[in-house]
């Protein structure tokens, strides 16, 4: 992990910048005149920015898009970056454009305190006389979505850039700036030019994605069907990969597919497994992890296959959040239902942060995109900011111009995610010929995904009902290794023995978290267990 940080005084525009290397190398520095531009971490169209400004100097294409752009640099990067320009009149603060760089601020004295990490701002400003206290609605949002929405953090007082922010401080003031949000318009091309338009912003994004001239081809595939998409497109543009990674239940449907589909390419092939579950006893690693902004489960998972794995490069290519944004998560669900219901991890105490949730929601014309930021850019791809303790995870689907043609999909056709199943088909068909995930089974037309369907419905009974083994049902299978592994149960037990009383100041919550803990559903004690674990390693 890497990043910018430092202080500015609002007034004089004086400042004291730092940066930390990240895994992935230096910083990209331009200087000229009596300013600069900094940009960190991969920045993976560079090459393109350079055919477009004609020059074969890295800083260059970024200086040309910088006074191209103006207000909104740097809306043309792409990839996991965070960026600073500096000139006599303005500073600019940006993160990227899913805001996976995380940027953290802070106003005290006068000054505009900044950091990549959470933990590490708290601790200069209290060097400096600022008092830490907890912020009750990312508690309660953390019990309740899973995740800390908005520009919210667990520390009162500090704040979090949203996905495609910036600050801007010119002389005595400062302001936060959208320089990205997905175009939403609907689109008006017909199914059939809007597919071959998204397939062919999928093509470019993932050339893109792989020409980083210092790492192997290394990709997560799982047995879904986003990573297998995303190993078709690199198949597509002549790239080979060199490995992939596969972490979850032994045996269960993920393992024997992606295996399946490595050995028939030829790749080398590893696996990690989960079994027994012991990859959630650590509890305070992942909440820091993350900064406290996701339950520790989202992302614990991912985590430890990152620690177990020998072949791990520091660029891993994923499909990442892939059907998420082609189907009906705000269409579907969100009908008859309360407004944020697809958000929900527990619905139980989902009041406590209405109002404030709400209020958020009305800073986006269109529901999706604030889904796209409050959730998938948070607690479903939480996995990138455990990622960067050796270098990043890229995706295509995250990519801005795949994500401005997705947002403005028309309703109709992300019903059921019939798009998706129908550009697979068209497109890539060859990994179709694998079974899924989904199905266990081979499903190629929408009368097999009705049959596969059904066999779904009829296996989870065996397996709930006859056989009496509902682990086989999940690569995670959450209340399984809790009932079998004595060890996880006595950890979790202690764990909450020992921190409960942490939450003393605030009755109302204390009582939400041993609710919580105290459920069946396992799911509901890790989200107890995560506001534990920010009290603990924040306010001790």
């Amino acid at each position: 992990m890497g990043g910018y940080y430092g202080h500015i005084e609002l007034e004089s525009l004086k400042h004291e910048i730092l940066h930390k290397e990240s895994p992935l190398g230096a910083e990209l520095k331009i200087e000229y005149e009596s300013s600069a531009i900094r940009v960190d971490g991969y920045v993976y169209n560079l090459p393109q920015l350079q055919n477009k400004f004609a020059t074969k100097s890295h800083g260059l294409a970024v200086k040309a898009s910088y006074e191209k752009s103006n207000d909104n640099f740097p809306s043309e990067l792409k990839g996991e970056f965070s960026s600073l320009t500096i000139t006599p009149e303005r500073i600019e603060i940006a993160t990227n454009q899913t805001s996976s760089k995380r940027i953290f601020y802070a106003l005290q004295r006068g000054k505009l305190y900044f950091h990549y990490n959470l933990k590490l701002l708290q601790a200069a400003l209290e060097f400096n006389g600022f008092q830490s206290t907890p912020n009750p609605l990312a508690l309660r949002s953390l019990i309740s979505i899973g995740g800390v929405f908005g520009n919210q953090t667990v520390i009162s007082g500090i704040n979090l850039l949203r996905a495609g922010e910036k600050i801007i401080i010119e002389a005595g003031k400062h302001h936060i700036h959208r320089y990205y949000l997905p175009n939403s318009s609907p689109t008006s091309l017909s199914k059939k030019d809007y597919l071959e338009e998204l397939h062919s912003r999928f093509l470019n994004t993932v050339k893109e994605q792989y020409q980083h001239p210092e790492t192997s081809n290394f990709q997560l595939l799982s047995g879904g069907l986003d990573s297998r998409q995303n190993l078709s497109l690199a198949k597509q543009n002549g790239i080979t990969q060199e490995a992939v990674l596969c972490f979850g239940q032994t045996d269960y449907r993920d393992h024997w597919i992606s295996q399946e589909i490595a050995n028939h390419y030829g790749v080398n092939y590893e696996f990690v497994s989960l079994e027994n579950g012991d990859y959630l006893k650590n509890i305070d690693e992942n909440t820091l992890a993350v900064d406290g902004l996701n339950f520790y489960a989202s992302s614990a998972h991912f985590n430890y296959a990152l620690d177990q794995s020998s072949t791990t490069q520091s660029i891993i290519h994923t499909g990442q959040i892939g059907r998420t944004i082609f189907t009906e998560h705000a269409f579907g669900l969100w009908q008859n239902v309360s407004e944020y219901s697809a958000l929900l991890c527990s619905s139980m105490f989902a009041d406590s942060i209405n109002t404030e949730l709400k209020a958020e929601m009305e800073l986006y014309q269109n529901i999706d995109v604030f889904y796209l930021n409050n959730r998938l850019y948070r607690v479903i791809s939480s996995g990138s900011f455990v990622a960067q303790k050796k270098g990043c995870i890229v995706s295509p689907f995250a990519d801005p111009e795949v994500q401005d043609l997705a947002y403005s999909m028309p309703d109709l056709w992300k019903k059921s995610g019939k798009l998706q199943w129908e550009y697979l088909w068209k497109y890539h068909n060859e990994v179709m010929q694998f079974p899924q995930e989904e199905y266990g089974r081979k499903v190629r037309s929408f009368p097999e995904m009705f049959v596969g369907k059904v066999q779904n419905k009829l296996r989870n009974i065996y397996y709930k009902k006859i056989n009496k083994h509902p682990e086989k049902l999940s690569m995670n299978p959450l209340n399984h290794w809790y009932e079998t592994n004595e060890g996880l149960r006595d950890y979790w037990d202690n764990y909450y023995a020992e921190n409960i009383d942490r939450l003393d100041f605030d009755s109302e919550l204390k009582g939400f978290c041993s609710t919580l803990f105290n459920s069946e559903n396992l799911l509901e004690k890790t989200l107890a267990l995560t506001v534990l674990s920010v009290m603990k390693n924040y306010f001790n």
